[in-house]
């Protein structure tokens, strides 16, 4: 978002897709899909529902909304209004079901059916809330509570929830809904300062590796056992953000400064180079499909170095640097 305006730009080429007009105001919160586009700020009332391949703002709510979520379909959406859940359908913003969280929500995700929704709530609390829209009826239940939880990631396959604390990662089974792993552990002689916390955390494609950023490194564990598997560096410099891949066994990580510490190096040329080096702009997302980028202007970006890393399991790893 540059000003009011959200800029929708091609990451093959860098060309600006489209503009849409907004309101003034920091985003708190983005859910995205190949076709739509929700967000909510910190000012007036929302959340702005956008279609992206018609540059075009579709819906405006009238809700006082911190979190936001869009079905894997993209045929319902959710957001909160206090402590009250809010499902909608797309494109007709009709009202299916409404429920109950604990407390104010901080993060919402949809389940692909749009069946279930996970809430962390503003006293730390993961929930699961099972809709039935046909009925318009919803159950809640809690699922892990920590009073250092930061946000919680889905698996692509649905059967895992990973939620990010400062110190500590948590494998929630969704089935069974109970913890099955907490991560935490690294390889011993990996020096990591002690006050330092998690950055960042995710799935591999396939599910089978969790990847975290802590300090100046990139942890990756078995899903399935719960062990660690490899421990990756890139740089001297703390991380302080990692986002991977939904397709390719790659993170890009964000660092807190411009020193380049690694050696052998593969550089690479991105075409997002204007957008990540532009004053005032933050990377929002990429769009799955069409590759489009998406930016607000909630954080200044423009001293930060994006890298690729690829990690498998096996002793190969590759560093890319995007400049």
């Amino acid at each position: 978002m540059s000003s009011k305006n959200v800029l929708i730009y091609k990451t093959d080429c860098g060309e600006l897709h489209g503009k849409i007009n907004c309101e003034y105001g920091d985003v708190v919160s983005v859910a995205m899909g190949n076709r739509y586009l929700i967000l909510s700020i910190d000012r007036g009332v929302g959340p702005f529902v956008m279609d992206l391949l018609r540059a075009e703002l579709v819906h405006k709510f009238s809700n006082h909304s911190r979190a936001v979520a869009i079905s894997g379909d993209e045929t319902h959406m959710a957001f909160n209004s206090g402590s009250l859940i809010l499902v909608h359908t797309l494109p007709t913003m009709e009202r299916r079901c409404v429920g109950q969280a604990s407390d104010v929500p901080v993060q919402l995700a949809f389940t692909k059916d749009a069946s279930r929704c996970y809430i962390l709530t503003k006293s730390k609390l993961l929930q699961v809330m099972h809709f039935d829209p046909i009925n318009k009826k919803s159950s809640t239940h809690d699922i892990l509570s920590d009073f250092n939880s930061v946000e919680f990631v889905l698996s692509h396959n649905e059967s895992c929830v990973l939620v990010r604390a400062n110190r500590c990662l948590y494998l929630v089974c969704s089935n069974k809904m109970r913890l099955t792993h907490r991560l935490m552990q690294a390889h011993p002689g990996v020096f990591v300062e002690t006050m330092t916390s998690f950055t960042g955390a995710g799935f591999s494609p396939a599910d089978d590796m969790v990847v975290a950023s802590r300090y100046t490194y990139i942890f990756v564990w078995s899903t399935a056992t719960g062990e660690p598997i490899r421990v990756l560096q890139a740089s001297l410099s703390p991380i302080v953000k990692i986002y991977t891949s939904d397709t390719a066994n790659k993170a890009v990580s964000l660092l807190k400064d411009n020193t380049l510490q690694s050696k052998d190096l593969v550089f690479k040329q991105c075409a997002v180079t204007e957008l990540l080096n532009a004053e005032s702009t933050t990377l929002v997302g990429i769009q799955k499909r069409t590759g489009s980028v998406y930016s607000d202007s909630c954080e200044d970006v423009s001293k930060k170095r994006a890298y690729t890393i690829r990690w498998s399991s096996d002793d190969q790893a590759k560093t890319d640097l995007i400049d």
